[in-house]
């Protein structure tokens, strides 16, 4: 009886999970709002959303002729890999940075749900351009919004302003580099 409860349980934290991702593309400083008073419990909420980008890959065999079942099975291997890679690469470095951005003082539970929300967000990027049978341009710029959405997280991480270009340089060497790095390199060498 307790396994009804705790999928409803499970849905309703992804449904405010979802709402969150919505809200931070709306209007990302009542995102971030929303975010610290909702908890600190994101990394189920980015797993699935990982697993639904790979899985979007899907969808390239209804638009695009020239993939089989084989090319966008390395597709989803490849996007589940590199998303992963790059939560563990951004969480390490991060914790590394945050010390000297924050006086010392900062919380390792809220960087987690940062981290999980751009992963979050970065994958989105994916899934809009698996399910969209067309390309557009500006899911291309998609890293650069969410490198504002970034710079918006700096008040829940309590960065200091005289340290706003150092948090963006090593946001974006956590976050962006690693994450296109690791789906161009993997598309480029292992999906010849």
């Amino acid at each position: 009886m307790a396994l009804p409860y705790t999928y409803l349980y499970l849905c309703i934290q992804m449904l405010k999970f979802l709402k969150n991702i919505l809200q931070l593309l709306i209007s990302p400083d009542n995102g971030w709002d929303d975010i610290k008073e909702y908890g600190k419990t994101a990394f189920g909420g980015m797993s699935c959303v990982i697993a639904v980008a790979s899985v979007s890959c899907m969808f390239q065999l209804l638009y695009r002729d020239a993939y089989g079942f084989i090319e966008v099975l390395q597709h989803i291997i490849v996007s589940l890999v590199s998303y992963w890679v790059t939560f563990y690469i951004s969480e390490f470095s991060l914790s590394l940075w945050m010390p000297r951005l924050c006086n010392g003082v900062f919380d390792p539970e809220i960087l987690k749900t940062v981290v999980c929300y751009i992963i979050s967000l970065l994958c989105v990027q994916t899934i809009l351009q698996n399910v969209l049978p067309i390309e557009f341009a500006i899911l291309t710029l998609w890293p650069i919004y969410v490198m504002v959405i970034v710079w918006r997280a700096m008040k829940i991480l309590d960065v200091d302003l005289k340290n706003t270009e150092k948090y963006l340089l090593a946001t974006a060497t956590s976050f962006i580099a690693p994450s296109q790095l690791l789906i161009w390199m993997f598309n480029s060498y292992v999906l010849k």
